[in-house]
């Protein structure tokens, strides 16, 4: 009786044994539908819905780093930025390979820097995610962006600019690497070289009205230099901000710049809104 029992219990097991096979491959199937569903609500903004799908996805599957991946996205834009780094660090960990969730992760510890009591340290831990990103990437021009701007708030001005350079050099279309030299060479006052970088990025998406506010603003500062060229920087300025405005009318802090530099801009936006002062 005793073997008999005993041989049932291991022909159970190995019965067991052959069926996770198929059993498997139907959680990860589930999982892979439910990451899926998750993205489809991501596009549609629906990130509440998206949240719950990449949940299900996790109980289909612990293991699926692109649940984990998504969940950081949505605590991310949720503004959960611890979360989010948990969850981009777990992604991250069950895919090494993949240079996206390394700058994924490397962008919230720099957001996360921005207002943490441990700014450095974060900056830091930001540096790390952007250079794994680069091992397993080193054509990754997001990861030297990233770089450089995290060595910026560092203080380290001079290795940023290699980074910036370096992200150019990966990607000549990387509009971000030429706005953020620009932004760093502004910065130092180097108002002609800035000018250069901003333009390069304007050639690359003249529709960008972040692109022609950074013009225009260093423009305002460039009048302020005065000389001969101040009368230049100031038709450059207004004409910048006005470019910015009709690509994307809804941006009262333009609005405000621009009025300032010409009265006539301030009289019509006065009259089209009495409620400016």
């Amino acid at each position: 009786m005793y073997v008999c029992v005993c041989v049932a219990v291991a022909c159970a097991l190995c019965g067991c044994q052959q069926r996770s096979g198929p059993i498997r491959e139907i959680q990860l199937s589930l999982a892979r539908r439910e990451n899926s569903r998750g993205e489809q609500l991501m596009a549609r903004r629906q990130y509440s819905d998206a949240a719950k799908a990449f949940d299900r996805a996790l109980s289909h599957d612990p293991d699926s780093s692109a649940a984990h991946a998504g969940l950081g996205r949505v605590r991310e834009l949720e503004g959960d930025l611890h979360a989010a780094v948990a969850h981009y660090q777990s992604a991250l960990k069950k895919a090494t390979d993949r240079s996206d969730y390394a700058v994924a992760l490397g962008d919230v510890l720099r957001k996360s820097a921005m207002t943490s009591m441990q700014r450095a340290a974060m900056f830091e831990a930001a540096m790390r995610a952007y250079r794994h990103a680069l091992s397993v990437d080193p054509t990754c021009s997001a990861a030297a962006v990233g770089m450089g701007i995290c060595q910026r708030f560092s203080g380290q001005h001079d290795e940023a600019a290699e980074s910036f350079k370096l992200a150019r050099k990966l990607d000549p279309n990387c509009t971000e690497a030429y706005l953020q030299l620009g932004s760093l060479l502004e910065s130092q006052s180097d108002f002609d070289r800035a000018l250069v970088e901003y333009r390069r990025a304007l050639r690359l998406e003249p529709e960008n009205p972040r692109l022609h506010n950074a013009v225009a603003a260093l423009s305002v500062r460039m009048i302020g230099e005065g000389g001969v060229h101040a009368t230049l920087a100031r038709q450059r300025a207004l004409a910048h901000y006005r470019k910015s405005l009709e690509i994307k009318p809804d941006q009262p802090y333009v609005q405000a710049r621009l009025a300032k530099l010409d009265p006539s801009y301030r009289t019509t936006l006065s009259a089209a809104s009495p409620e400016v002062p």
